[in-house]
């Protein structure tokens, strides 16, 4: 895998502050002074950094993309296509970025409709196609018998669902919260998934 260069600190720190205000506010609400002045800079200052606010929010939503697709690939490679650990797993991933990085999951499944229709195409195919490496793993899961048998777009789209809640919660949660709601996200979705064996 090729190594991205690193972002130069002061663009980090606007993206950063850019997300956070994305998340408290939503994008619509957000507008270019308002990153300036979080980032303690006048708005012109930030035009160097970035052309617009699209253009923030485009490297923000391939970004995170990025990070779900090396996430689930890291998953894939590692165990057996019948091992229902993966699918722990991934849920794992998913619940873990919402209490650290909840911007991530409303880039991921919301705020990139803000995006200009011509910018939509090449993050729509990376969200497209983490979908479908998600679906091929319960679709295997279900064809080794460990998965209840379902439409795998639907429990797909449940799993990422599932998880949605917290990514717009407002809520501080304490690291024994954090903990107490894994495990019991994790406890309804493992009873409710695995193939009870007669």
């Amino acid at each position: 895998m090729t190594q991205k260069p690193a972002l130069r600190p002061r663009k980090k720190e606007i993206l950063e502050r850019a997300a956070n205000l994305f998340l408290e506010r939503g994008y619509k609400a957000t507008s270019v002074r308002d990153i300036a002045a979080a980032v303690g800079i006048e708005a012109s200052s930030l035009y160097s950094h970035f052309q617009s606010k699209e253009s923030i929010l485009e490297l923000l939503c391939h970004a995170c993309a990025d990070r779900f697709h090396e996430a689930l690939d890291e998953i894939l490679e590692v165990a057996h296509p019948s091992d229902f650990s993966r699918l722990v797993k991934v849920l794992e991933f998913h619940i873990d970025t919402a209490f650290e990085d909840p911007m991530a999951g409303t880039v991921f499944s919301d705020e990139w409709k803000n995006l200009p229709e011509d910018r939509k195409k090449m993050y729509l195919e990376k969200k497209k196609s983490y979908e479908a490496k998600l679906t091929t793993l319960i679709s295997q899961l279900m064809e080794a018998g460990v998965v209840r048998k379902v439409e795998p777009s639907i429990l797909m789209n449940t799993l990422i669902s599932s998880v949605r809640w917290l990514y717009h919660s407002k809520k501080t949660f304490s690291a024994e919260e954090k903990a107490a709601y894994k495990k019991d996200i994790i406890d309804v979705w493992v009873n409710g998934l695995k193939n009870q064996k007669p």
